[in-house]
């Protein structure tokens, strides 16, 4: 027997595009008696998620469910991302096939060292020094001045790279190697020291959470042992290895337990992650990523400090910025709202689930920050 159309009740049979109520009717409807075009009918039959009301049952012509559209949404990112690692390793090898080539024509009797694809990243960081006035009322172009009068590159064979004004009428200069980024850095503390703060940015690096110390080790130590650790474990020749400890300090739920946040080179993270531990003197430590993003007490955003936010104060549990009454503390939500992750929803209408605070380590958006960060560094090849 043929079903009856909801609306028209005429037959539907197998050549007619139909459609079927999820409301309490359970009907069945023709497509074109309900106004849903063959595209969009196409769309709806291969897009889990989506689920289709008549009008009497739901004012809403589609609902949708977000975990299954999501899922169909992450499997189709990532077969999309597959492919474009497949189309990139093509590039990345034809590339090298065409530079050796190249390498080989120009010096046939020279046996030349395989080109490295990583080899030929050049970091997005640079050395260099910020030049801070003690006088915080001092503007850049007084900071420039100064600079100019008493260091001359070219006197100083210095090959500057950038030159950036920063907060507080401070200079960021940056250089095109450590060695001159260190003759700089002695300069300026012979000549401008009475006036001014000379602090180095070495660049940004990797960073790694060393966990498990029973005792207190001094920074030298603690290099020493990832260094021997990093050779161990390193098949490189001429490893230029640096370490330097950013922090040391007692885990939470045990105080004789210290833990260290390190500073390192691109491949003794890659070493150190890779084997997952290494030993601090006598201690069994396990190593973890150390990547963290700057989060705002403020505004609960991101790459900034509540000191210099301008954005709205919010509560990091319920979410609510506007016509905030309350803080933290006192807050009496009962269901939690990541602020981000609901701005994002309205916003970019990003389907995310935002059912949970600011702080939350396993927040999409701060997920998302974080893997940005580590791109930038270029841990992800």
């Amino acid at each position: 027997m043929l079903t009856p159309c909801g609306e028209c009740l005429g037959a539907i049979n197998d050549n007619n595009l139909s459609v079927l109520c999820a409301g309490v009717c359970s009907k069945r409807f023709h497509t074109s008696c309900v106004n849903i075009s063959p595209e969009l009918f196409r769309q709806f039959k291969h897009v889990p998620g989506l689920s289709w009301k008549c009008v009497n049952c739901d004012r809403m012509c589609f609902s949708v469910d977000h975990v299954s559209l999501q899922g169909f949404l992450e499997r189709k990112y990532d077969e999309m991302l597959n492919n474009l690692n497949s189309v990139f390793d093509d590039l990345k090898n034809k590339f090298l096939e065409v530079a050796e080539s190249k390498l080989s024509a120009e010096k046939p009797n020279v046996v030349e060292e395989t080109v490295k694809y990583s080899d030929l990243l050049k970091n997005k960081t640079q050395p260099a020094v910020i030049v801070m006035p003690k006088n915080k009322v001092q503007t850049a172009i007084k900071t420039k001045t100064d600079i100019n009068k008493n260091i001359n590159p070219v006197d100083s064979q210095l090959t500057i790279a950038k030159v950036k004004n920063v907060k507080e009428g401070g200079i960021l200069v940056g250089f095109s190697s450590k060695e001159e980024n260190l003759r700089f850095k002695k300069i300026a503390r012979e000549k401008l020291a009475e006036d001014y703060e000379i602090k180095e940015i070495k660049g940004v690096q990797p960073r790694i959470k060393v966990v498990g110390m029973t005792q207190v080790y001094q920074d030298d130590e603690i290099s020493g042992f990832v260094e021997y650790a990093v050779r161990k474990n390193c098949t490189a020749i001429n490893l230029n290895i640096e370490c330097s400890v950013v922090k040391f300090f007692p885990t939470r739920k045990k105080s004789n337990i210290h833990q260290a946040v390190l500073q390192v080179d691109k491949i003794s993270y890659d070493a150190l992650m890779k084997a997952g531990n290494l030993f601090i003197g006598y201690d069994y430590c396990n190593v973890f990523d150390a990547v963290e993003v700057l989060r705002c007490y403020n505004c609960n955003g991101f790459h900034h400090s509540s000191k210099h936010c301008t954005g709205k104060k919010s509560c990091p549990k319920c979410g609510i910025s506007d016509g905030l009454d309350h803080t933290y503390s006192n807050c009496t939500a009962v269901e939690l709202k990541c602020v981000n992750c609901f701005k994002s929803v309205q916003e970019n209408k990003e389907l995310l689930d935002f059912k949970h605070g600011a702080w939350d380590l396993s927040c999409p958006t701060y997920r998302r920050e974080v893997e940005k960060f580590k791109k930038d560094l270029l841990l992800n090849k």
